[in-house]
């Protein structure tokens, strides 16, 4: 599974950063960190869904398989 965060960042306006988007999401910086660069193992249900909220995507835009 592939996680999509650097290219929706990178599309909304809202955020310049990973830091910014962890904060929004309630996520530890370092956290976000790891999950953009596809070495986090695993994700709480409630990161996700503040994820998909914060970047107004759905879980399909956010990972990918493959």
């Amino acid at each position: 599974m592939k996680c999509n965060l650097l290219h929706l960042i990178h599309e909304h306006p809202a955020f310049a950063s990973q830091r910014q988007l962890a904060l929004a999401a309630g996520m530890d910086p370092k956290q976000m960190s790891r999950l953009s660069r596809n070495l986090l193992k695993g994700l709480h249900f409630e990161t996700m869904q503040s994820l998909c909220l914060e970047l107004d995507c759905t879980l399909d835009e956010l990972f990918s398989i493959g």
